[in-house]
């Protein structure tokens, strides 16, 4: 306490989820359980293929995309390729992700989880690229885009002991993907997600996002703007 923080290079990697930087600043899951009553002006919800277009994820798809950033930051990131597919799939056993949210395995939280992965699946953000510079030209970049490619359940049953498992499979967008690898920051994800209540998680990310923002080149502070 009353120290200088410790840059989140120097934390145990395990722990460390790698969350797209610009994505942390868009509000694009709600805190409260009535989404339709939150205004998120940056992001929105497509149709699914059954036809139904879910609310905005609420606070536990805030936690489930923690626990996904956690496991993408256990990879090797320099062989990692946002195009390739593969690169960008991250399969988890519900039991597992129930337990790493903190909601217990049971057909109450499978429900929960199935429904907040629907919405996940249905999530479009708006990104506002960094502004470069083409020749002479200045070029300004809006870019949107699903949080996820696709997101697949799956039901395994082994024949001989007649064990199910409920796996689900998030597949990213290649766009998110492309901003996973080069442009993210690293968040203390045991520490977020011990927080209690939705708020102070989302606080902790957005001033985390605030400290400190981290390339693929190395940890450098960056002061960014809360846009809400």
């Amino acid at each position: 306490p009353g120290g200088a923080p410790v840059p989140p290079t120097k934390r145990k990697r395990d722990g460390l989820a790698r969350l797209p930087r610009e994505t942390e600043l868009i509000p694009w899951a709600t805190l409260g359980a009535s989404p339709s009553e939150e205004i998120a002006p940056d992001a929105t919800t497509r149709a699914l293929p059954d036809g139904r277009k879910p609310p905005l994820p609420g606070p536990l798809g805030s936690d489930v995309w923690v626990v996904l950033g956690r496991e993408f930051n256990r990879r090797d990131a320099d062989g990692w390729n946002p195009e390739d597919e593969g690169d960008r799939t991250v399969r988890v056993k519900f039991a597992d992700l129930a337990r790493a949210v903190g909601i217990g395995v049971s057909g109450e939280s499978y429900a929960l989880l199935t429904d907040t992965a629907d919405r996940l699946s249905a999530t479009v953000v708006r990104i506002r690229e960094p502004e470069t510079m083409e020749g002479t030209t200045l070029v300004e970049r809006t870019t949107l885009a699903p949080l996820f490619h696709r997101v697949t359940y799956e039901k395994r049953t082994d024949v001989e002991t007649d064990l199910t498992t409920n796996e689900v499979e998030f597949v990213l967008n290649e766009v998110i993907a492309w901003h996973w690898k080069h442009r993210f920051r690293l968040l203390d994800a045991g520490l977020n997600l011990s927080l209690r209540g939705a708020g102070s998680r989302r606080l902790h990310r957005l001033l985390d996002a605030q400290r400190y923002a981290v390339d693929h080149q190395g940890a450098n502070p960056l002061a960014l703007t809360m846009s809400w």
